[in-house]
């Protein structure tokens, strides 16, 4: 398990400073990551307008090349997933690749983990890799409503996927049970 590091030796003068510098920074940030932002999207409509999937080059001369790197996030819609019946898979020929197609990986829940005993803790923290986050930091306004800044409500990796039954049963389910099961799971 990580060491936390220790306090830094800061006076309460010199920790309020700190304090106000590291605010005006994450606000200039925020700034400046939306203006890169738009900045990159205009750029990539300009240079690359009928750009491929993938990596996409311009020579700009003098040994420099600007790269547009146009991807897309394909997100698995689950439960339409887990409808797909036996037959279709087959009539599809995907039935033998449809495990790699759509790869299941482990995800732990740390709502369960804070729930076990010391003794099941050391267990599965062998099959873990623990280390400290960045810390996230905040200040509130007074009449505001959110606990965390919006860029980092929830990371992605921290919404636990819904709960699934091993593929070959969810397959035989009906579409409509496993659009119930998946609701209740993600409750």
């Amino acid at each position: 398990m990580a060491q936390i590091p220790s306090k830094p030796e800061l006076s309460a003068a010199e920790a309020y400073e700190q304090l106000k510098h590291w605010y005006v920074l994450q606000d200039q940030l925020a700034k400046l990551r939306a203006e890169e932002r738009v900045l990159r999207d205009v750029l990539a409509g300009y240079y690359f307008p009928d750009a491929k999937e993938g990596t996409n080059k311009i020579d700009l001369g003098g040994g420099f090349t600007f790269v547009y790197l146009n991807q897309y996030e394909r997100k698995v819609d689950e439960a339409a997933l887990d409808s797909v019946k036996v037959t279709q898979k087959r009539k599809m020929k995907l039935e033998k690749l449809w495990d790699e197609l759509f790869v299941y990986k482990p995800f732990l829940s740390t709502r369960q983990y804070r729930q076990l005993t010391d003794e099941q803790r050391a267990f599965v923290d062998e099959f873990l890799e623990i280390k400290p986050a960045t810390p996230r930091l905040l200040i509130k306004a007074p009449g505001e409503q959110s606990e965390q800044p919006e860029e980092a409500a929830q990371p992605a990796q921290a919404k636990a996927p819904a709960k699934r039954a091993p593929r070959k049963a969810a397959a035989k389910r009906a579409p409509a049970k496993k659009a119930t099961a998946t609701r209740r799971a993600r409750k």
